[in-house]
């Protein structure tokens, strides 16, 4: 057999399965889209509705209460809800055909007490929260939990009066949550097993009801979230806390700077 004959079949094989592997192992999803911006870069969309509106493909019924956005990846759509006092992961198949129900956490049981979190996916795994802060990682093809965590409960969080909302942010191998309270303010878990990498200083505040945002600002990789008081910045390497801002305060910027670099916060629902 001609050795020299079978090289660039083979080449051409590692090279395909490279890029096979490569597609699947690049699924990410979360909150408002890439960069957490709420702009999405699609193409081929209508310009115009049709008359009678777009042709319903499928629907879907007995999907539990919830205020999160769907979320999708590898060709599956995965939605929060809450039945009775426990939060679900549900996910679809495209064609609407339901292919488990996962409980993951407890739900806030007072004032809206229904899902908050829509669902961060990297590859085969998706990250969920709970309105009390019950974490969990999920295996995206079967359902099962990989690992969970009761944030709340592990660092002794604080609560605003609706509990919390948060869609949680994965970064390099950490996942990160805002328990807030009198032990830390944030938290950064490892996102295969969910133990312990840091915790922050507390700013001695209760968690608000927003998501964490992801900001490179000269090389320096930082997380930016909001407590009852204060608007902050977190070293995403460490939990170190880079700046913090008192926004209920006002601002005044010097005529003479150059550069003006703009952070906008709401303490209501991100």
């Amino acid at each position: 057999m001609n050795r020299s004959k079978l090289k660039p079949l083979s080449i051409f094989a590692i090279i395909a399965y490279s890029i096979i592997q490569s597609a699947v192992c690049q699924t990410f999803s979360e909150w408002r889209g890439e960069g957490r911006t709420g702009v999405y870069n699609e193409t081929g969309l209508l310009r115009k509705w049709p008359e009678k509106g777009p042709e319903m493909l499928w629907s879907a019924t007995g999907i539990p209460k919830g205020n999160s956005s769907v979320a999708v990846g590898d060709r599956k759509l995965y939605v929060t809800g809450t039945r009775d006092s426990v939060e679900v992961l549900i996910a679809f198949d495209r064609k609407g055909n339901k292919l488990w129900e996962t409980p993951y956490g407890r739900a806030w049981t007072r004032l809206f007490p229904e899902s908050r979190c829509t669902p961060t996916i990297e590859d085969d795994r998706i990250y969920v929260t709970s309105g009390v802060l019950d974490a969990a990682c999920i295996n995206a093809d079967n359902g099962k939990i990989i690992w969970s965590v009761k944030v709340s409960d592990k660092f002794e969080g604080a609560f605003g009066y609706y509990g919390r909302a948060e869609s949680l942010i994965v970064l390099d191998n950490k996942v990160f949550f805002t328990p807030g309270g009198k032990m830390t303010t944030m938290v950064a878990l490892d996102k295969f097993t969910g133990e312990t990498i840091w915790t922050s200083e507390s700013l001695n505040e209760s968690s608000r009801y927003a998501s964490s945002l992801y900001i490179d600002r000269n090389g320096n990789q930082i997380i930016v979230c909001l407590t009852e008081k204060y608007i902050f910045g977190f070293a995403a390497k460490d939990g170190k806390i880079l700046w913090k801002f008192d926004y209920g305060a006002l601002a005044v910027k010097h005529e003479n700077e150059q550069q003006i670099h703009l952070y906008f916060g709401m303490a209501g629902y991100l």
